[in-house]
């Protein structure tokens, strides 16, 4: 069998002691100022940043051909495709379907006629550019075997 005992009361808040300013500031219908703040400034020098070693290139690669007949990314022209299904985020989808039907639209840019163009592109300009820093500008010779799935977790 329970009481219904009433619980203590709780003790009334101390007033805070406010300064004059403080006080001031209240009775005035003055919005208060945003704070700004100068960017820091580094009091270290900087040193200059390295310079990479000059990349040597992967055994069994082999020269970058560029035909202005081919379509981004061929070796040969009318080569079969290969269906890549990738995971993008969702605002650079919207952001590239945005660019597609722009140019669709206005025809500027004229490289990019549909979403698989211009993931080419931008796959060809990424694939060169590493290329060319990590391989001497040759080409990077196909795995035997490539993994699947998801990436391992780092430990």
């Amino acid at each position: 069998m329970t009481t219904d005992t009433p619980k203590p009361a709780r003790a009334p808040r101390k007033p805070r002691a406010r300064s004059d300013a403080a006080k001031t500031a209240s009775t005035t219908a003055t919005p208060p100022q945003p704070r700004t703040r100068a960017p820091r400034r580094s009091t270290k020098a900087q040193p200059p940043e390295p310079t990479p070693p000059p990349s040597v290139p992967v055994p069994n690669s082999r020269p970058v051909v560029h035909d202005p007949d081919f379509t981004p990314g061929e070796q040969k022209v009318g080569e079969d495709p290969f269906k890549l299904t990738v995971n993008i985020p969702q605002s650079l989808y919207e952001r590239a379907s945005g660019l597609v039907w722009h140019a669709d639209f206005t025809g500027e840019p004229d490289e990019v006629r549909s979403m698989t163009a211009l993931v080419r592109i931008a796959l060809v300009e990424a694939v060169a550019r590493y290329e060319k820093k990590y391989n001497a500008g040759m080409s990077f010779p196909p795995p035997a075997r490539l993994r699947r799935g998801r990436a391992p977790k780092l430990r």
